[in-house]
């Protein structure tokens, strides 16, 4: 199997000081420059939070699930899950699903 070379760019940002959970996802994917400058609606944090959600719950999700929950086009859930892929992220799950490769973030 070839292996892929994945690349992480860290943004140092401070963490915030009264934190509650999207606070901390957004931060975290702020810090792992998930983000782009296009992103208005910041669906890649939507994406991850669903991911990561259905992750610690077991029942990992496919990218219809994930457009039709969230109500964005199927190639936008795409595109986040390429770059959280890239990033090494995510792992597909058996039967087109995607799950976080770990399933905490600690």
């Amino acid at each position: 199997m070839e292996q892929r070379k994945r690349r992480i760019l860290l943004q140092d940002i401070r963490p915030p000081a009264k934190s509650s959970e999207g606070e901390d996802v957004e931060w975290l994917c702020r810090s792992l420059n998930l983000f782009t400058k296009k992103d208005a609606d910041k669906s890649a944090y939507r994406v991850f939070r669903i991911l990561l959600r259905s992750s610690l719950e077991g029942n990992p999700k496919t990218s219809t699930e994930i457009a039709d929950e969230l109500d964005l086009a199927r190639g936008t859930v795409l595109f986040h899950m390429k770059k959280f892929y890239d990033a090494g992220l995510v792992d597909r799950a058996s039967g087109r699903r995607y799950a976080l490769r770990e399933a905490s973030l600690e």
